[in-house]
């Protein structure tokens, strides 16, 4: 993401919820006090089966927390802090500015963010590519970088369900198919 002059990224905590609203009072704060303001909200982008009716849904994927690019002074930190839900800013310290974001910090909050947020509505034709039975490689989770074997497979919610071998025992597990990955053998 593109820094803004001379802004600092920064994570202000808030109340669950009013993501929307606490950034639409910024806005609204900008525009009186006139400074540079950037947000990132990421949203995970999830597919759930509503009365029989597949719906696409996003989901804050930080639900609490605003990401927002600002030159932050004590003027606007105060009125920034005064906003009905905000709670504060991470890294805060006692009477004084909070301490920016390092461009390694943002940087794996936003590649992670579009690790994770890879699914698309058109992933069902992924479904097609596996069979039960066939050999896969988790990519990401808790039991990422385990090899397991497909079971089964459920189209309409896009899930797997694998079996893996750990501490020398079998188990199930299931997982969205966005998470698993072909071995492809040489």
């Amino acid at each position: 993401m593109k820094i803004l002059n001379n802004n600092k990224w920064y994570i202000l905590k808030i109340k669950n919820g009013l993501e929307k609203i606490i950034k639409k009072k910024i806005l609204n704060l900008k525009k009186k006090m006139k400074f540079l303001v950037k947000f990132f909200i990421p949203v995970k982008k999830e597919i759930k089966i509503i009365n029989g009716k597949k719906k696409l849904l996003k989901i804050n994927f930080y639900p609490g927390y605003l990401i927002i690019n600002i030159f932050l002074n004590e003027k606007i930190l105060y009125k920034i802090k005064n906003i009905n839900g905000v709670l504060y800013f991470l890294n805060e310290r006692i009477n004084n500015l909070p301490l920016p974001l390092n461009d390694n910090e943002i940087n794996n909050i936003i590649n992670n963010y579009y690790k994770y947020n890879t699914f698309k509505e058109k992933d069902n034709n992924l479904l097609i590519d596996y069979k039960i039975g066939e050999n896969v490689k988790i990519k990401y989770g808790v039991f990422k970088n385990l090899n397991g074997i497909i079971e089964n497979i459920y189209k309409k919610k896009n899930i797997v369900e694998l079996s893996v071998i750990i501490l020398s025992r079998k188990i199930i597990i299931k997982l969205k198919i966005n998470q698993i990955q072909k071995i492809y053998k040489k």
